[in-house]
């Protein structure tokens, strides 16, 4: 946050990553996300959430392009090592969220549960009102105690 108490935005390359205290991360992805930006935008993830159970995502993917498969593989892998409670994105194609189901389905097969759900929303609004619902229900963003 800014002096202000404003949230500021991180850019990494055209991508833009948000912290929203307490549990919130909100991600806005434009063009193409490569590995090294993928790499970051998880790094960044990992400082916010430490101290905390549990972490909630917001996923614009409105201006996102491609998402080869070398950053997907990167995201999984890495995105294992963070306590995502849920993922809200919207924006996405229906390509999109196809992969992007695929690959949920994936890590949550990996860590042997269902680790953490992610939808998709027609709007921001939308998105943010079903993390508002996850965070009241498992209170994400607790300390870790």
């Amino acid at each position: 946050m800014s002096v202000t108490g404003e949230l500021t935005w991180t850019m990494i390359n055209a991508h833009g990553v948000r912290p929203e205290p307490p549990d919130t991360m909100f991600l806005r992805v434009q063009g193409d996300l490569d590995v090294a930006s993928a790499r970051e935008m998880v790094a960044m993830m990992r400082r916010f959430c430490e101290g905390t159970s549990s972490l909630l995502l917001l996923v614009d993917m409105a201006g996102l392009r491609s998402l080869p498969a070398d950053a997907r593989k990167v995201l999984a892998e890495l995105l294992l090592e963070i306590p995502v409670a849920a993922t809200a994105a919207f924006g996405a194609s229906f390509a999109q969220r196809v992969v992007a189901t695929m690959a949920d389905k994936t890590n949550n097969l990996i860590r042997g549960s269902r680790a953490y759900e992610t939808r998709f929303f027609a709007n921001e609004a939308q998105a943010r009102a079903w993390l508002e619902q996850k965070r009241r229900r498992g209170k994400p963003g607790q300390p870790k105690g």
